[in-house]
């Protein structure tokens, strides 16, 4: 740290002295300035008011506001952006500012910056250049001056600051087209750039205001800078190199203009994965006082989101169709930690002591003591170095294995401090770094690729390396969500995350381009699939006809053969459901997918996804097969069903051809089931060995399906996660659910044969008014039709017909939350009693009623809902199976997650599906073992029959003698039950409708 303390000063030093300048008594900043960009990275109102608050707090009293294309602008509205304020958004934040004693500058590029205007073609006639919009030209002065007073008197509208920020730095085309060139053959560049510059100064001292304009053109050609008015304020900003970097300072400083300095807290080379913190700090500690030595009037903290420069995509016709910033960096929500160092050194004659700042601000901010600040700050510093061209610049001995390793040891160092407090300001420093080894990691692949060693032999083994970083990337993209969704607007999250990760989707492209789109042979006729991740994926299969027209209401049908290979590489339809946005999906959606590692003859363990969403909403797609298939070997397959209405509406009584009309979402189960028997093994799956696996209502579903004869010998194992026989329907119950549906139609219940032909959207409406409210998930389910289902699922049960399949069943903690508020009000038997369980209502309310005896109203509401909807029935469908000679392994998952009543209904599924993202990504120790506790049991299960394995606690089947629990929590246990409660009263339905 010596070392670090001495280097600021000698280049303390340095700068004085390449300036030319004797160290004078210290010179307060009148204008003490801080810069937003909004380029890109546009803040949400309430962070940018909270954001000036701040300021205001550390003592800033100017705000320079670059609006860009977030301004609403009046008459030239093309200009502003998807993301622009409103003109009453405007107005209120400067009047919050001006309460705060805050003046907003307006910064209107003018010059130079200016593609977001001239990108529309109602400008084409400004440009300098026919293709690149970066800046107008300068000869144009007429247009010019027409243009941007219209601009400047729209900013002065809004705003009441005596200043104009008007741009004027970086025009990279000075003198560039046949105009320019020939004005700057005769009296040279800077009398090009001065006319100009002078226009617009003119324009904004006409107007009233004084102009502000950065520095940099002025310092490298300051020849005619005297023909600017008297009023302009140059801003020299000096990012952490040479005072003279871009013309001589003493020429400057004699023009007699007022100067203001710029430091800046986000400059290049930063981007995606690197933030060179140190370059900050020593640009903080060396520039702001030889901006005082320099008696500059104001000081200006910059905070760039991106260079300015972009990537221009064009249409056939020159037009531009999208701009992509060249850099991008972290959101401003990550900078607090600069802001306030910018705001102490402007408070201080002395230079900022970086080290004791650092020091300091993690103790007052973080509860973090000495050694763990000297960790913090040696974690921000590390190795802070670009990579182009898969080189290591700046520190050009350095390789670029040994960078990932240092961002690694970066990252490691990060995760193991443990902040006291403002853990989420905290946390967007390990987010950093999270990225910053991410995208390390591609480039290091990228370089790789770019050797000798990348040939097509090659390419899986790339490809595997590059699945991992893609399942870090989904991890990264919901946090970086998560941290900024308060600061940022979510299409620029999107944004943020999409260009992220360009690179790595399209390395992952070229990986997997090599493998031949996988064909298959099924009875039905050859389809073609496609290559993911390394593996053979088909996607929409159709596993049935399609039961449309007379076949509404119909059992499904074989799907009849095609000659053609059939393309299955897209997702199909969904089943018809209701959305927010009305009706969706088809009747035309009996299709699977498939996710096999190799078409091969290996006969691989199946395992079969049959969704929930209360047998009214879901689809096959909404699980991603990609989570057993790619790492454990298994063949995974997800359906399609029919719900709802077109899945179990009885409409035996019209015609008998209707009598399993109820259950035909169950029988297109069967259906898929008997596809999978027949093809699976020209898949490398074996029939043999096929695991149904549901949560909710797929887990009702398959309950409900195994106790029907016609789902005997299609699989071998079944998992059941929160979900058990109960949601089998007596045929009056779903007699009654018709009517309802009917009535809502506007027809009698005896006008069930209109049903036949209305229109799929009619129905799927009527049925989202059934199923409005609390007990809206109930009304449609399987029916005990004495056809399909022909008696009690337990019965069926405890008669030893699934004495040979094996079964994991279970349920969470607090099933019940999700379906109630914490308010719980002295109607509860008529809001969600009756609502829930109709003529059932009276046994649950009563145990409700016992429960409040020693609970809170809520607690006893979240208990008797997890009995009465879940435990009870996992518990007897348990103890009929077992009691008949069936394996079955029972589990609770109990984790929390930090809330009161966590494990909620569907908790555990993140878990199971998710566990390689969990694992690689999350730095939480709990989490990642909780994955790989629940994920490696259901994989040991599917594979062999049992969940024991892979190194975990050993799981004891379950019996009704001493109920043995696997409990799922921080830590796992096995718990031996005292009891299991049973209400002996309530029947085998939840729900029964009279």
């Amino acid at each position: 740290m010596k070392l670090f303390l001495a280097i600021s000063l000698v280049l303390l030093q340095a700068t004085a002295t390449n300036a030319g300048l004797q160290f004078q008594p210290a010179n307060d900043f009148r204008i003490k300035a801080f810069h937003i960009d909004l380029r890109i990275q546009v803040m949400k109102m309430p962070a940018l008011m909270e954001l000036a608050h701040h300021l205001h707090d550390e003592g800033i009293n100017t705000i320079i506001m670059e609006w860009e294309g977030s301004y609403p602008y009046n008459n030239e509205s093309i200009i502003s952006n998807e993301l622009a304020y409103t003109r009453a958004e405007v107005k209120s934040f400067i009047d919050y500012c001006t309460r705060l004693g805050i003046d907003v500058i307006p910064l209107q590029q003018t010059f130079g910056h200016v593609e977001y205007i001239l990108r529309h073609f109602k400008y084409a006639g400004l440009r300098e250049d026919p293709k690149d919009f970066s800046q107008v030209c300068p000869s144009e002065l007429p247009k010019d001056s027409a243009l941007f007073r219209d601009l400047i008197k729209d900013m002065i509208s809004l705003h009441r600051s005596p200043y104009v920020h008007i741009g004027g730095d970086e025009t990279f085309l000075l003198g560039h087209c046949p105009k320019c060139q020939k004005k700057v053959a005769e009296e040279g560049l800077s009398k090009l750039y001065f006319d100009y510059i002078k226009m617009i100064c003119d324009v904004v001292v006409g107007l009233g205001k004084k102009p502000v304009l950065w520095a940099d053109i002025a310092l490298k050609y300051p020849e005619y800078i005297q023909l600017l008015p008297k009023e302009t304020v140059f801003v020299d900003w000096n990012y952490g190199w040479s005072l003279d970097r871009f013309g001589d300072h003493k020429k400057l400083l004699a023009s007699g203009y007022e100067v203001w300095g710029a430091a800046a807290i986000r400059s290049d080379p930063d981007n995606f994965y690197l933030e060179k913190w140190k370059k900050h700090f020593d640009n903080i500690s060396t520039f702001i006082p030889a901006a005082r030595k320099m008696n500059y009037a104001g000081m200006v903290m910059t905070s760039w989101s991106t260079s300015g420069a972009y990537s221009t995509v064009f249409d056939a016709h020159d037009d531009p169709l999208l701009l992509f910033p060249v850099r991008r960096v972290y959101p401003l929500s990550g900078f607090n930690l600069l802001i306030d160092a910018y705001t102490t050194a402007i408070k201080s004659d002395s230079p900022l002591n970086a080290h004791q700042f650092i020091m300091s601000y993690c103790k007052d901010h973080y509860g973090l003591g000495q050694s763990s600040a000297d960790t913090f700050e040696s974690a921000l510093f590390m190795a802070p170095y670009p990579v182009i061209a898969g080189q290591v610049k700046e520190k050009e001995s350095f390789p670029l294995g040994q960078l990932v390793d240092s961002a690694r040891q970066s990252l490691h160092w990060l995760q193991a401090l443990t902040p006291s407090k403002n853990s989420k300001e905290f946390a967007h420093y390990i987010l950093m770094a999270e990225i910053g080894l991410f995208y390390l990691q591609i480039l290091q692949i990228e370089a790789e690729m770019n050797t000798d060693e990348y040939t097509v032999a090659s390419h899986e083994k790339f490809n595997a390396r590059l699945k991992l970083l893609k399942n870090k990337s989904l991890y990264l993209n919901q946090k970086f969500s998560d941290l900024n969704k308060d600061f940022l607007y979510a299409s620029e999250i999107s944004k943020e995350n999409d260009q992220r990760n360009y690179k790595l989707d399209e390395l992952l492209g070229k990986t997997a381009a090599s493998a031949q789109d996988p064909v298959v042979k099924t009875i039905q006729g050859y389809i073609k699939g496609l290559t993911e991740n390394g593996i053979a994926v088909f996607k929409g299969i159709p596993y049935a006809q399609p039961p449309v027209g007379n076949d509404r209401f119909m059992p499904p049908i074989t799907h009849s053969p095609w000659t053609d290979t059939l393309n299955t590489l897209q997702f199909a339809s969904s089943a018809m459901q209701p959305s927010g946005t009305g009706p969706t999906g088809s009747e035309d959606c009996l299709y699977l997918n498939l996710y096999t590692p190799k078409t091969d003859d290996l006969k691989r363990p199946v395992v079969v996804w049959v969704h929930g969403g209360s047998m009214t909403n879901g689809s096959g797609k909404g699980m991603n097969g990609h989570a057993f298939a790619d790492n454990d070997d298994i063949v995974t397959i997800t359906i399609n069903y029919r719900l709802g209405a077109f899945g179990f509406l009885d409409m035996a009584d019209l015609n008998k051809k209707y009598n399993q009309s109820g259950n035909l979402g169950l029988l297109d189960v069967i259906a898929a089931l008997k596809w999978i028997h027949e093809n699976i093994a020209a898949f490398g799956g074996d029939p043999d060995r096929v695991t149904i696996m549901g949560e909710s209502a797929g887990a009702k579903l398959l309950s409900a399906m195994m106790v029907s004869p016609a789902s005997k010998g299609l699989y071998s194992q079944a998992i059941l996660e929160s979900g058990s026989v109960q949601c089998i329907r007596d045929t009056l119950t779903a007699k009654n659910a018709r009517t309802l549906l009917l009535k809502q139609l506007g027809l009698g219940p005896d006008d069930a044969a209109r049903l036949l032909v209305l229109p799929a959207d009619s129905i799927i409406k009527a049925q989202a008014k059934v199923c409005n409210g609390i007990g809206g998930n109930s009304f449609f389910g399987p029916v005990l039709d004495g056809i399909t289902i022909s008696e009690d699922g337990y019965a069926y049960a405890r008669e030893g017909k699934l004495s040979t399949i094996k079964a994991i069943v279970g349920t969470n903690e607090n099933e019940g939350a999700v379906f109630t508020g914490t308010t719980i009000g002295d109607d509860a038997n008529t809001s969600v009693f009756q609502p829930l369980f109709r003529s059932n209502a009276p046994m649950p309310y009563a145990y409700y009623q016992r429960q409040l005896k020693t609970d809170s109203p809520y607690a006893a509401m979240v208990k008797t809902l997890t009995q009465y909807m879940y435990q009870i029935h996992s518990y007897r469908f348990a103890k009929a199976l077992t009691d008949a000679g069936t394996s079955v392994w029972m589990y609770r998952y109990k984790y929390q997650n930090g809330r009161k009543f966590g494990a909620r209904h569907g908790d555990e599924l993140h878990y199971i599906w998710d566990a390689e993202e969990i694992v690689n990504s999350t730095d939480d120790a709990t989490k990642r073992q909780l994955a790989r506790s629940l994920h490696s049991a259901w994989v040991s299960f599917i594979k062999t029959g049992d969940p024991n394995g892979n190194n975990l606690l050993e799981w004891p089947a379950y019996n009704n003698k001493d109920k043995q629990v696997m409990v799922f929590d921080k830590v796992d246990i096995v718990d031996r039950l005292k009891e299991v409660y049973n209400d002996p009263t309530f029947p085998s339905p939840v729900f029964i409708l009279r």
